[in-house]
Parts: C-alpha cells; structure tokens; sequence
C-alpha cells in the first residue's frame, strides 16, 4: 500500500464516521457498468465543496484491491446492488489529486515531473520484474504491468484541472499536462491497461480554451449531469431530512441554499448544508471558504453586455443562453457565452437545460454578486 499506489480506505471511513453522512453510493453503480467498457473513461465535474473529492475517496476504497471494504458499505445503497461484490477490491488503483501534488512538487512546473517520478518509484517496488530503471512514463509501467500479469488498474484524479486554474496563462505548462494525460489515458496502450479512468474537478474535461484535452471520456457536469445529477450535493429530500432531525427551519434553508438545478432536481452545495447545522446560522459559508478568482474578479473583467445580463438576473430574471458549445477559458475575457459558462461550472449560476436560460440560484450568491456590482459601478464611477 503506497501514496499514490492502492492508498487504501481511511478517508472514505472518515467520511462515513462523520456526524453528517450522505449516501452517494449509487455513484458507484453507475461507475461499474463502464469498467471493462469503451465508456470507462469517466469526468465528473462540480463547483468547489461538493463532495467530488468525497466520491473520489469511495470510488477508491470500492474498488482497492488491498483494502477490505465489504464492512464500510454495509447497509449502504450500493450493498443491494447486483454489481456490488463483482467488482469490490478486485483491482490496483493509481490516485493523486493534482492540487496536492503541485504542492508537494514545490513548484507548478515541476508537478509533472513529481507525478511520474512517484508513480513510477512505487510500481516498480510492487512489479519489479515488470518495471524496470529505465521505464520513464506510467502509461509504459501500466502496459507492462498489464502484459506481464493481465492486471488492469482503475485510474483516478481529483482535481484534475488544478493546473489550469492555478496557472491560467502558463501555456507550456497546460502543453506538457496535456501530453501527459494523454499518455496516460489515449491510444491502444490504455484500452489494454485501463479498467477505468475517473477525472473529477471543477471544469469539464474536454474543452479547455481552444486545446483539445481529450475526446475519449465522457463528461458528467453541472450543465449536463445526466445520471449523476443525484450523487454530488444534497438534493431537496435530503436536505429536509436533515432539517427535520436538527431542528432547522427548511424554508429558510431553501431561501438560502436552494438553486442548483440538475435534470429536474434542486440539489444543495453540501458545505453549506453541513456548516449550517454545525454551527447554527444561516451564513455564507462556501463564499467565505475560498474560491479560484472571486466574483468580484469576473465583474470586473466583464463585457457590458455580461454586464447587462448581471443586472437582469439580480432583479429575479432568467436570461436567455445556450452554453451547449460554449469553450472554457480560465483566462477571463470579452466572450459572454464563455464567462456565463464558466460561471456555471464555478456555482456562481445555474443552467436550466430545458428552459436554455441561466439564473442566479440562491440568496448566497445574490449578496455576492450585489456587492461585487456596487464594486464595479463604483470603479466606473472613479470610486466616487
């Protein structure tokens, strides 16, 4: 059991321990019917804090085969499913979260280097005979893995685009992220070694600016969620359930938090929900935690026809867009159907798919967006 190799099931027992714990298991039954499978390259993505890292951490201790995890989903969802026991800890995991690696590397332009390096270092000691000194990237240590022993290994990520969002400009950067995610998940190599792929992060996978990523996965998100729309955040149920059991008022909850509206579902940013039952007010709390850029960042760089739509949207109005073809470029421009979109992934709006219009979804990020409009006027004004 390694860092980055089969780290095993401690985190997702942490989660369940937790004072407030959602079922999200049927995350992994969607997940099992893709294994083996031309769909088993998989991204999910969703705003900050809602529970993707969490997902992450279940998918590992489900499918590791170094842990013994039969116990920790007793009585969960995914224990009455038919693919339950056909796939628990039945195979090697390779998991690193992106944010952290670029941390530990000491640099953003050596994160790269630390990953492959890690990895490799850890394959080695656990298939020597297959991995060898001048192996020099993973896609070739999972290859040989694979043709020496039949093994295929479940691959996952979190916060896969942590590089594109610390670095939004650093174009040699992305280029050499980009080639190595598609050595790692493009060609004959990983249709042999791969059982499945799981990407999770903020922004979708496959349209970064006008650089193609990757074509191959497919892409679960807040515009399109398909059959995720359920396993990240709270839904309404879920949420009035735990109002019930802590006393707190629903309305006030839902005047506050509701908004996000996914496939016909209000879904909650499960942060708030938890902070507001564990310290008792109503508050903002996800705005409060931090955030790549703020609001106020994206106002200000705004296009006056962004700008116009803002103004609409915060005396109660929905505005008319369709992000379906929209690119994703962190780097902030006049490009309305870009921001707008890249508001939506980033929580700040939400997309009603059959409508085709966007709105603001909740009191939290009204305040926010108020104040980042006062900022802007008066800056226009000359802070007058």
């Amino acid at each position: 059991m390694g860092i980055f190799l089969n780290p095993g099931n401690t985190a997702f027992k942490e989660a369940v321990n937790a004072q407030i714990y959602i079922d999200k298991t049927e995350l992994i039954d969607f997940t099992n019917q893709f294994i083996n499978t031309p769909q088993k390259f998989i991204c999910c993505s969703r705003p900050r804090r809602f529970g993707k890292s969490m997902a992450a951490d279940m998918l590992l201790a489900y499918y590791n085969k170094e842990s013994e995890s039969a116990k920790l989903f007793a009585g969960l969802a995914i224990e009455k499913c038919k693919s339950f026991k056909k796939h628990l800890n039945k195979y090697d995991i390779i998991y690193f979260d992106i944010q952290e690696c670029i941390d530990n590397a000491e640099s953003i332009e050596n994160t790269i280097e630390y990953i492959t390096k890690s990895i490799l270092k850890e394959l080695s000691k656990a298939y020597p005979k297959a991995v060898h000194s001048n192996t020099k990237t993973i896609s070739e240590a999972l290859d040989k893995i694979n043709q020496y022993t039949g093994n295929r290994f479940v691959v996952i990520i979190d916060e896969w685009d942590a590089l594109f969002r610390t670095a939004p400009k650093q174009k040699e950067i992305h280029e050499k992220y980009i080639t190595f995610l598609r050595s790692l998940f493009k060609g004959a190599g990983a249709r042999r070694f791969i059982a499945l792929a799981y990407i999770t992060g903020i922004l979708p996978i496959k349209k970064h600016g006008r650089i193609p990523v990757l074509d191959n996965f497919m892409e679960y998100t807040m515009i399109n969620p398909y059959q995720t729309a359920s396993c990240f955040g709270f839904t309404e149920e879920e949420v009035q359930g735990l109002c019930q059991t802590y006393n707190k008022d629903f309305i006030d909850v839902k005047r506050w938090y509701d908004g996000y509206k996914l496939n016909g579902l209000h879904i909650y940013n499960p942060f708030n929900i938890t902070n507001l039952i564990l310290q008792g007010d109503t508050n903002g709390y996800w705005l409060q935690s931090g955030t790549y850029g703020t609001i106020k960042d994206l106002i200000n760089t705004a296009s006056d026809e962004l700008y116009e739509d803002i103004l609409k949207l915060l005396t109660e109005q929905k505005v008319e867009a369709d992000l379906y073809f929209s690119r994703i470029d962190m780097e902030y421009s006049d490009d309305k159907n870009n921001m707008i979109t890249l508001l939506a992934h980033l929580g700040y709006l939400t997309y009603n798919n059959d409508e085709k219009k966007i709105e603001i979804p909740n009191q939290e990020i009204s305040i926010e967006l108020h104040k980042a409009i006062e900022t802007l006027i008066n800056n226009k004004n000359g802070g007058a």
